[in-house]
């Protein structure tokens, strides 16, 4: 465990560690894709720059270990990148635990600001990747030399110089050794000699080993700076020319710090003092610029192009995502004061005596509306993100099932361009990731089986992910052999779920997969099978406004279907307010009613068990009093005997039709949540402020329909 150093600004530090896991975050798909397409140098140079931009980074922030894991992977990247062998399984096996473990040391260094990692899977990640460079090049070990004594000479005192300038000196009687001769008037010289150097390199590396750490002597700065000059006149197009511009960078930055050009600097200069002798690379898109842009794949899914990222590149600034939603619920007030104007703006319509204010007075209003919708649109555009976020590791995991399984899997994922709101990422990763796995593991069958049924060996798993005007819609599609009808039930019935002889719709047995116990799997593997996690999936998915479905067909596979508001918990949402005969208002949310009429109490019909129903467009419907249903007694006349006004209201449980007493209209309102042990399970959502000042509650509906006393007597 080692603490950084307390002269790295914390905020930087933050910074370059959430852009690194953003870079780090699409590599897992390049790797599933390269290995479908092993010799395509565009995925391979995409995977290959986040790692280089890392290794050349970490190091300024202390970040050794990260440094050290991310050069021994570009290593053997750059083998690929060579052509000196096409990738294989072998290779991405070693690798992808490598991208694991990166994100995961970057991840506890942004927690506790140390850089932590358990010796023993490290090294074990860095000896399958050295032996898998091994046995494609026995060079390497070579270059491993090489790297190690241009370590010894950074870190080695002056009592032992002398014993490692002989073992370099014995070394470099080795013919593929002798680049290991000892540097100028015995100082360091870097895995190279400085007479491979450009002049003006040279030049400059002569003026660092000559001093030493530089710190903070204005003087010898200066001659660095001044040094820099010659290179760039040398160097003025492409790569070495982005090489020369880092090296003033770190000058210019390490300069400036309490550290000076310390020991650090001086092996980050030296590094990229080395890197223009390197051959120039043939194409922009082979760089090794050091650029902290991923190149993303496209959409498509075909392997043939990566988008250019630097051709797209806007200038950002990060922000904390608290100060965000702070800022998006002031925003969301906006909404009580236009409701508060337009409550005003009433009165003044009947006031006669007002009209010219009135008018004056409207037009303000709707200024305003404009003004603070665009304000709202604005704020939810920038809490948007690429959905490829979300769904570039779905390939990851279908294939580390696979190899655990020996199961053959196709992912097909659509709709990476879309841009949604970041909640929604956190929100539906984890049941995304649950049903994938639950798909490759139990849904798809063994290329065996699959034969034998008639099927090609290799299924297809599709992850599709759309919009339209209300909704945000993702789905999970399989070709397996579909939901296993006459297990769920048999599950259910051994956890006393349901009763034994029970007949139950394939619907009903849908339902019961989202009961906690209740599993597909006639197995259970070290992945999924213990019936764990769908009643969470789904919880998650309701207490975020949407729903989740299930289509499923014997031998031909199935679907899983999850819908969600397409504008994320804004805490603003569309409400149909009403009026209960108690005079309490209350707010539906909108995507839940159908419609609003008006009744006769002769068109209610009573039903064996006292229920009441409505026969509307030839459909019958259960009816609910809102009163009765929220438990309130109510004054004056018996509701039951009086004309209303019904809301068609469509849940889970089907169609119904609750009876109000007044239809007020469509409101924007603001959301608040309400707390305390007397809104625990209750029916309520959240609670609204209303134009005049008074609190609106804001009906679950799907809760409402299960209270006791509403449950229904008749379904259509």
């Amino acid at each position: 465990m080692e603490s950084l150093s307390m002269d790295i600004n914390r905020e930087l530090l933050n910074g370059f560690i959430d852009e690194s896991i953003d870079n780090l975050s699409g590599v897992d798909d390049l790797f599933v894709r390269l290995e479908t397409c092993p010799d395509n140098k565009e995925i391979i140079n995409s995977v290959f720059r986040p790692i280089h931009s890392l290794k050349s980074n970490a190091a300024y922030f202390g970040l050794m270990n990260v440094k050290k894991l991310a050069h021994t992977m570009e290593n053997l990247l750059d083998i690929a990148r060579k052509g000196e062998k096409p990738v294989d399984s072998a290779m991405i096996d070693a690798l992808l635990p490598g991208i694991d473990l990166l994100r995961t040391i970057l991840s506890d260094v942004r927690e506790s600001g140390l850089e932590t990692t358990d010796k023993e899977p490290f090294d074990t990640v860095l000896r399958r990747i050295k032996s898998v460079i091994a046995n494609v090049s026995p060079e390497s070990r070579i270059t491993e030399i090489r790297e190690l004594v241009d370590y010894l000479r950074m870190q080695i005192s002056d009592d032992g110089r002398e014993t490692l300038e002989g073992l370099i000196g014995l070394l470099a009687s080795v013919p593929s050794l002798s680049s290991l001769s000892p540097g100028p008037c015995g100082d360091t010289a870097g895995t190279k000699t400085s007479a491979v150097l450009s002049a003006a390199a040279e030049k400059f590396l002569g003026i660092l080993e000559k001093n030493g750490p530089i710190l903070k002597d204005p003087q010898k700065t200066a001659s660095l700076t001044d040094a820099i000059i010659p290179m760039r006149d040398e160097f003025r197009d492409g790569t070495k020319a982005s090489i020369v511009n880092e090296i003033a960078d770190i000058v210019s930055t390490f300069s400036m710090s309490d550290s000076g050009i310390d020991d650090l600097a001086v092996s980050l200069l030296r590094e990229k003092i080395f890197a223009l002798n390197e051959p120039s690379e043939q194409t922009p898109s082979e760089e090794r610029t050091g650029s902290t842009d991923a190149t993303r794949p496209g959409a498509s899914g075909n392997a043939k192009a990566v988008d250019n990222a630097e051709s797209r590149h806007e200038k950002t600034i990060r922000i904390p995502e608290r100060s965000l939603d702070d800022f998006l619920l002031s925003v969301g007030e906006l909404l009580g004061v236009e409701e508060l104007f337009r409550h005003v703006s009433r009165q003044f319509a009947a006031d006669k005596t007002a009209m010219h204010l009135s008018r004056h007075f409207l037009d303000a209003v709707r200024q305003f509306e404009s003004i603070s919708g665009e304000l709202r649109s604005k704020v939810m555009d920038i809490r948007r993100v690429e959905a490829r976020i979300l769904l570039q590791k779905c390939g990851r995991i279908v294939r580390d099932i696979c190899a655990k399984s020996g199961k053959e899997i196709e992912t097909k994922t659509s709709g990476e361009d879309l841009r949604i709101d970041k909640s929604y990422i956190e929100l539906l990763d984890a049941p995304l990731v649950h049903i994938i796995r639950n798909a490759a593991d139990h849904g798809i069958e063994s290329p065996e089986e699959r034969t034998r049924s008639g099927k090609p060996s290799r299924g297809t798993i599709s992850i599709q992910l759309s919009e339209n005007e209300d909704n945000l819609i993702l789905s999970v599609t399989d070709d397996g052999a579909g939901l296993d009808y006459d297990g769920i039930l048999e599950k259910a019935v051994s956890l006393g779920i349901v009763k034994p002889d029970t007949r139950l719709s394939s619907a009903n047995i849908v339902d019961l997969l989202f009961i906690s116990g209740v599993s597909t799997a006639k197995t259970v593997t070290e992945i999924s099978g213990r019936g764990v996690g769908m009643d969470v999936v789904k919880r998650a998915i309701q207490e975020a406004g949407g729903k989740i479905e299930v289509e499923s067909a014997p031998r031909t596979g199935t679907k899983f279907t999850i819908s969600l508001p397409r504008d994320a918990s804004t805490q603003i949402i569309d409400g149909y307010v009403v009026r209960s005969l108690n005079e309490n208002t209350y707010v539906f949310p909108l995507g839940c009613v159908i419609e609003a009429f008006n009744y006769k109490m002769r068109d209610i019909s009573t039903v064996p068990g006292g229920g009441k129903t409505i026969l509307r467009r030839n459909t019958i419907f259960p009816v609910y009093m809102l009163d009765s249903l929220l438990g309130d007694t109510v004054k004056g006349d018996d509701n039951e005997t009086r004309d209303g006004k019904g809301l068609l209201i469509d849940t889970k449980q089907g169609r119904s039709v609750i009876s109000v007493d007044e239809v007020i209209g469509i409101h924007k309102v603001v959301c608040k949540p309400v707390e305390g042990d007397l809104f625990i399970d209750s029916v309520f959502a959240g609670a609204a402020i209303s134009a005049t000042g008074n609190v609106q509650m804001i009906i679950d509906p799907e809760k409402l329909l299960h209270v006791t006393s509403g449950e229904p007597v008749v379904r259509p």
